[in-house]
């Protein structure tokens, strides 16, 4: 399966401000720099956010204040793709998000279409990942449930503190539920 990121994209919470975008080269290491406190850590936290994840790892202030709709557009085997999920303001996430085929120009506004779980499983879909569980014992869900998209997500990410470790290899192997 091919998988790119193409970009992300943050819809402002002032309607008078415009939509940014940040695009990543195709077939490339999207390596980010800059100076110190300009949001670079975010980048891979606002992915991760959009693409599912359980707990919203964007630092709270200026980013989620005047952010409402964090999103990227992805490339699945050819088929371009643009999901974005509601900031989660106060809260620690947000069920609402948005998942459509790319368009030429991106929509100034976006809609609710998926919550959490409808997502996931049309996410699954798309990646056409299996639905079958990796065993027949019901009674740990855990490690040996179904394969996620979610799974794959250590393969795409590389953020500074898992360069500078050397005992941990890929994104949140480090932690006890990833291993």
């Amino acid at each position: 399966m091919k998988f790119m990121i193409d970009s992300l994209i943050l819809w402002p919470t002032n309607p008078k401000n415009e939509v940014r975008e940040i695009s990543f080269k195709k077939d490339k290491i999207s390596i980010i720099h800059g100076i110190s406190g300009t949001g670079k850590s975010s980048v891979i936290s606002i992915i991760d956010y959009c693409l599912g994840a359980s707990k919203c790892a964007i630092p709270v202030g200026i980013i989620r204040e005047s952010v409402m709709w964090f999103g990227v557009t992805v490339d699945i085997m050819g088929h371009k793709r643009l999901i974005a999920r509601k900031t989660p303001g106060n809260k620690s996430v947000s069920n609402e998000f948005y998942l459509s085929s790319c368009l030429e120009e991106l929509p100034h506004e976006l809609i609710t279409t998926d919550n959490n779980i409808s997502f996931k499983n049309k996410f699954n879909q798309l990646v056409q990942l299996s639905d079958l569980p990796q065993s027949e014992d019901n009674e740990r869900p855990g490690f040996d449930a179904r394969a996620s998209y979610r799974d794959m997500a250590a393969f795409n990410f590389l953020p500074q503190h898992i360069v500078a470790n050397p005992y941990t290899l890929f994104f949140k192997a480090d932690t006890y539920q990833n291993k």
